[in-house]
């Protein structure tokens, strides 16, 4: 999976969204329906809600293809039993508040995505992890929020606001966080006697 590639295929179909909250969507997505019903959801917001051009729709088949191709690659790196999931974000950006802003659109995406899946609108309670990490999750994505909402003569925020360390801790909280949403929901489902979102994998351990 690639941000540059991913972000070249939207680009060509017209589509203004970041690569991150495409991913982001897409993550919320697979960890509340099955693989089948997420891709349907994702390709509609992503084609229909986020604006795709109908004429490069009908003209560009590649990036099309391209798109199918990273909605399959990132359910196999969802589920990755060596815990390889990693988030879609441009790497080697500076200042940091741009990377921690990119974090914010990932966390809003995955936010839209998990409350569009079947399974998180069911009347059952989610489980208690899952229910503090959209949470924080929130918290995150709100960043993106009040970074826009600032007055332009202030848009620039001081590079001590975001320390390089700190958004990579972020960014490994939001992807250890994810795993276990996926795990908690996948989980939930076994308990209720569901068929499970997707067949689990024999050994997972998170640290």
């Amino acid at each position: 999976m690639n941000y540059n590639l991913l972000f070249s295929s939207l680009e060509a179909l017209d589509i203004d969204r970041s690569p991150s909250e495409v991913h982001g969507l897409l993550c919320g997505l697979l960890c509340t329906s099955p693989v089948e019903k997420a891709k349907s959801l994702w390709f509609s917001t992503v084609l229909q809600d986020y604006g795709a051009n109908p004429e490069k729709l009908r003209s560009n088949g590649e990036s099309l293809k391209e798109l199918e191709r990273f909605f399959h690659q990132s359910v196999d790196n969802l589920n990755d039993e060596e815990l390889g999931f990693g988030l879609i974000v441009e790497e080697n950006i500076s200042p940091a508040h741009k990377y921690l802003l990119q974090l914010s659109s990932w966390c809003s995406g995955f936010g839209l995505g998990f409350g569009m899946g079947e399974r998180a609108r069911s009347d059952q309670p989610l489980p208690t992890d899952t229910a503090e990490l959209l949470a924080d999750f929130q918290s995150i994505a709100a960043y993106e929020n009040n970074e826009s909402m600032q007055d332009s003569s202030n848009s620039e925020v001081e590079e001590s606001n975001g320390e390089d360390s700190d958004i990579v801790e972020i960014e490994e909280f939001i992807k250890v966080g994810v795993m276990l949403i996926n795990e908690e929901m996948r989980a939930a489902d076994t308990v209720k006697g569901k068929e499970p979102i997707m067949p689990p994998p024999d050994k997972r351990t998170l640290h």
